[in-house]
């Protein structure tokens, strides 16, 4: 049974809240139902707006007071033509009694809720003050789950589940322990992360990745959850699919080990389910530069990671589980320490006379030290020296020509300064003159695209407003060399110029890894930041990215203007508050080279 809550615009949003999707400014929308002409409608909840809104009779109608969905285990199913499946969620049934369903679409850079009428064959979404027809939409679908409840050991609720009987034929129920170490708690990309959320890794670019799960196809998958980049991945049939709407893991007493021979332990954590009952569990794994999130499979003995739009397959990985506690968290008992070893008299091998007391015995009480000036010492005076004798000759002649005449010693003179035009000591450069040597960086590299083909490294710099990743890219217009979006579930790349938005099916695209993304404005960049193109002028062009309009889009960023331009809807957006793509290594170089001068 789903649960409905009675709420207003003056109220906050309950918690566990399904959410919808977002409008065309980013904002999340949340799934909700209200009466109107007699007709139970599924309804767009926005907070941002205060209020809710239905569509009916061709109009888009705001209502002040509705019911918002709360719970867990929704999943949005890809339908069209007016079909849902079996488990699809109802809000409720038009006068008539043709049950109307909950779905969503896309429209107009917005994820907007809406109702479906089965008989009509299409979706029906209000937006813009009208009533929106789309015939490929998406359901939202219950799991089947099953119904637990909370007990002790003294009571059985009533239609509990018999597993069997005792040996004195008293039943046996089906139950499962209250975990309190870690949980699931539902999340968006654009919420922000839980308290305890379970750490996983980094991408390759350095961003934070954390432990989470989605639905997809009836299967419960492993997700990374990348806040940084407000998208979360699981690897699904080869491919990395993204996800606005998840679960993240949080919880302590988690911990990474070593799997060995594809050996799964006892306490290793359950993320969930496939459709065919096998259990998915956790795992990470080192690949390019990232150390990544994905599903271990016990059937195919590997770990699947969602990296760079594509399913990765490791042999070699950690998993997670749970750190065993010991009974009742005692602390075991440490062994007493050994007796200190025993002092044994060891006689001397030869006699030697007693140690005397050397501290001076004080003098008795009764006799006073006696007073007035130390007595005179003699000094003995000193014996004078010889007086001097007749100069002694030396030991050689001076003759030249006596025979028996040691010749007189020879003193080599000290070699030169200089040997051969090469001073023997260095010259000393001045320290304000001397310049240290730079090594020089590696270039970024730019690959020669097209529609058809994106390299495998390419840098990751966003999503689109359907979540379709999107890789950092340049092409040639007009003479300039302008960075650019480049999205390839499209196939095709965009620049801004002059205004518009310009698609392009030549393109180049940035490969490689150890790239960052700095908040920046106002035509600022900071150290390290990619040259991307230039300009007829001579001026330089950097790569840029900003949020808008429920996505994340790159573009170039020109200092002269003092703005970032991106190409959104036909049309070339200026913004200012922005992030600058740079070489992770030069930028941290030069921060820290600041901060020590």
């Amino acid at each position: 049974m789903d649960n409905w809550v009675h709420s207003s615009p003056y109220q906050p949003i309950p918690p566990f809240a399904v959410i919808g999707g977002h409008d065309c400014d980013g904002t999340p929308i949340y799934v909700g139902r209200s009466f109107h002409e007699g007709d139970n409608l599924p309804a767009k909840v926005v907070p941002s707006k205060g209020t809710a809104y239905v569509c009916w009779g061709g109009q888009e109608i705001t209502k002040s007071h509705y019911e918002i969905l709360v719970g867990q285990g929704y999943v949005w199913t890809t339908c069209y033509g007016g079909s849902v499946p079996p488990n699809a969620v109802r809000s409720g049934t038009t006068r008539n009694g043709e049950p109307l369903y909950i779905g969503r679409g896309h429209h107009a850079n917005s994820l907007t809720v809406g109702k479906i009428h089965p008989s009509h064959g299409c979706l029906y979404i209000p937006f813009g003050g009208q009533e929106v027809r789309l015939s490929s939409y998406e359901v939202l679908t219950k799991q089947a789950t099953d119904h637990w409840v909370h007990t002790n050991p003294n009571f059985a609720p009533p239609n509990a589940v018999v597993a069997g009987y005792d040996t004195d034929r008293a039943p046996i129920y089906v139950a499962r322990a209250m975990h309190q170490d870690y949980k699931w708690v539902h999340s968006s990309a654009y919420a922000s992360m839980p308290p305890n959320a379970v750490l996983g890794g980094n991408d390759f670019d350095g961003d934070t990745i954390y432990v989470g799960r989605a639905f997809h196809n009836g299967d419960t998958l492993v997700a990374k959850v990348v806040p940084k980049k407000q998208i979360a991945f699981v690897s699904w049939r080869g491919e990395a699919i993204p996800k606005d709407h998840f679960e993240v893991l949080c919880g302590t007493n988690l911990t990474w080990r070593q799997c060995y021979d594809h050996v799964i332990p006892e306490n290793a954590v359950v993320c969930g389910k496939t459709a065919l009952g096998q259990p998915v569990y956790i795992g990470r794994g080192h690949y390019e530069g990232s150390l990544s999130v994905g599903k271990i499979s016990s059937v195919h003995r590997a770990l699947f990671i969602p990296f760079k739009n594509a399913e990765r397959r490791l042999e070699s990985y950690e998993i997670l589980i749970e750190q065993k506690r010991s009974e009742g968290w005692a602390v075991e008992e440490l062994a007493p320490p050994p007796p200190p070893p025993l002092q044994v008299d060891v006689k001397p091998l030869y006699p030697v006379p007693p140690i005397e007391d050397v501290k001076p015995y004080p003098p008795p009480a009764d006799v006073k030290p006696p007073l007035g000036p130390p007595p005179q010492m003699l000094m003995p005076m000193p014996t004078p020296p010889p007086p001097p004798g007749p100069p002694s000759r030396p030991a050689f002649s001076t003759d030249p020509y006596s025979p028996h005449a040691p010749s007189p010693p020879h003193f080599d003179p000290p070699p030169p300064y200089h040997s051969i035009g090469v001073p023997v000591y260095p010259p000393i450069t001045p320290a304000d003159t001397y310049v240290p040597p730079v090594e020089p960086q590696p270039a970024d590299t730019w690959v020669v695209s097209s529609a058809n083909y994106t390299p495998p490294n390419a840098v990751h710099a966003g999503h689109d407003t359907d979540l379709s990743p999107i890789v950092v890219c340049r092409c040639f217009h007009n003479g300039d060399l302008i960075p650019g979006k480049a999205i390839p579930s499209r196939a095709c790349a965009y620049i801004s110029y002059s205004g518009q938005e310009i698609p392009k099916t030549d393109f180049e695209i940035l490969i490689g890894e150890g790239y960052h993304w700095v908040p920046a404005s106002n035509g600022a960049v900071a150290s390290g930041a990619i040259e991307a193109g230039r300009t007829r002028g001579g001026e330089t062009l950097y790569v840029g990215r900003a949020h808008y309009c429920g996505s994340l889009t790159p573009g170039k960023i020109q200092p002269s203007h003092g703005a970032l331009y991106i190409a959104f809807g036909g049309c070339e957006r200026r913004i200012t508050n922005y992030e600058v793509l740079v070489r992770r290594n030069d930028f941290y170089r030069d921060e820290a080279i600041k901060i020590c001068y």
